[in-house]
């Protein structure tokens, strides 16, 4: 299949070994776009091919506008045999290619063909497609959920559990050698279940064994993932142990998942501050802000980002200025940026709705309700949907405690991909020479929680 963006695609058979030259035809599907002063504007929703690469014997997803203006989902084929998997949607099984207006569906995963078996046996040995429409969101929500119950008593990938297993067992030893070899034994029957390493990574921290904890995280890239909520999860992680090498790897993979999404380009640029490539982190965030990534964003799921992402580019380039090239940057973009204190939450599970709240010495909050207070203090722009981030901004703080809340108050998202995981990233003396940072994870395992995540003295 041969496809581009403003062309007609072209399909072709090969017969053998030779491909020939094609040429493809204009579609003038092309719609007339706005230029705004921080991005683009799109004047009529305009639907394109789309292909998500998979892993193992699904090997790819192909969504292609049909002359119904439908699409048809198809799991790609070899050239010499057929790989077709199973469909699941909205709960339920269906037979043959499901056919679905572009706008119905509100996502899709794959489980792959060994955990598939599990569920429905060899007739998954292509793996299976998972699809929620945005209409059974909420009226099929009980059907969506058995299934995702059933899924999860079935196949290794499941949510976390504080009572797990595996955690009663390495508490009942007190030898940490012990302990370590036990995980070895348990990892035998859960090398698929990202949450076991992250599980096992906090058990040795607890016990003040980071580099034990370091270790059974380094396992994780034994794991082929494709969900990009738990790779993301696995990330902050990967940032809260410093193991930055290890999260840059996962947030490509992302990126390459989901280069849809702003915040993957953020989350990605902010670690390569941390080992130094600065120019790269500048040169990302510069895209956030000047608008390049907007297009991408066709939900606008992230209007705000920029005003962060602003902030972050001109405190690297404050800090780092003469490592820099920025002069092609636009002079209206660079502004001096030194705060006390920088609070910001991002999250791995789309359509989530967290909220920061920040109490200051003088009993006043800061959230989305009040959004700037009387000793200075600023939220940005409150994100209902996507993965944040949401930050808090003081540029001269008074002596005394800061406390730092959240609200939680929904997530519609798979649980196959677990529970939602917060990243709180604190920064006191942002963008001075001698900032301190800390990042810390969090699992916000319940609906409508409100939850202290920290506070910190001036």
């Amino acid at each position: 299949m041969y496809s581009f963006v403003g062309m007609k695609t072209e399909e072709r058979v090969i017969a053998n070994s030779t491909v020939h030259n094609i040429i493809l035809e204009e579609n003038n599907l092309l719609e007339e776009v706005v230029v705004t002063a921080y991005g683009v504007e799109r004047k009529n929703t305009y639907s394109a091919s789309v292909s998500a690469v998979l892993k193992g014997e699904v090997s790819g997803i192909n969504v292609k506008e049909n002359e119904n203006s439908n699409i048809s989902i198809r799991g790609a084929s070899s050239i010499s045999s057929s790989t077709k998997p199973l469909y699941v949607v909205n709960g339920e099984l269906v037979d043959g290619n499901p056919k679905l207006s572009p706008n119905e569906i509100a996502s899709m995963y794959v489980i792959k063909d060994e955990d598939g078996q599990k569920i429905y046996g060899s007739r998954a040995a292509n793996g299976v497609i998972v699809i929620t429409t945005h209409e059974a969101k909420s009226k099929d929500e009980k059907n969506i959920e058995a299934f995702e119950a059933m899924v999860e008593g079935k196949i290794e990938l499941k949510g976390w559990n504080p009572d797990t297993p595996y955690l009663k067992e390495l508490k009942k030893i007190q030898n940490t050698n012990e302990a370590f070899s036990k995980y070895l034994e348990l990892r035998v029957k859960y090398s698929n279940a990202p949450s076991f390493y992250i599980d096992v990574a906090d058990f040795f921290k607890e016990r003040n064994q980071e580099e034990k904890a370091i270790q059974v995280l380094s396992n994780v890239a034994e794991i082929e993932l494709d969900n990009y909520e738990l790779l993301r999860s696995l990330a902050y992680k990967f940032e809260e142990y410093k193991m930055y090498s290890s999260a840059i790897h996962m947030y490509k993979q992302i990126v390459e998942l989901r280069p849809e999404d702003i915040q993957s380009y953020r989350d990605l640029a902010l670690v390569y501050e941390d080992i130094g490539e600065y120019q790269k982190a500048v040169d990302l965030l510069y895209q956030i802000v000047n608008g390049e990534f907007v297009d991408k964003d066709e939900d606008r799921r992230y209007e705000g980002i920029e005003t962060v992402a602003l902030f972050e580019l001109n405190k690297i380039r404050r800090k780092y200025k003469e490592k820099l090239k920025t002069n092609h940057f636009d002079k209206r973009l660079v502004k001096d940026v030194a705060l006390d204190l920088v609070v910001t939450v991002d999250w791995n599970h789309n359509d989530t709705d967290i909220d920061l709240w920040v109490t200051d010495p003088n009993g006043e909050e800061c959230s989305y309700k009040h959004s700037q207070t009387k000793i200075g203090g600023y939220i940005t722009n409150d994100m209902t949907e996507g993965f944040g981030p949401e930050a808090f901004m003081l540029k001269k703080a008074i002596k005394g405690k800061y406390t730092f809340e959240v609200d939680y108050y929904s997530s519609s998202e798979q649980k196959i991909s677990g529970p939602t995981t917060l990243k709180v990233t604190i920064y006191k003396n942002y963008g001075k020479v001698n900032e301190v940072k800390e990042v810390k994870v969090i699992r916000l395992s319940n609906k409508d929680d409100e939850i202290e995540i920290g506070n910190i003295i001036f």
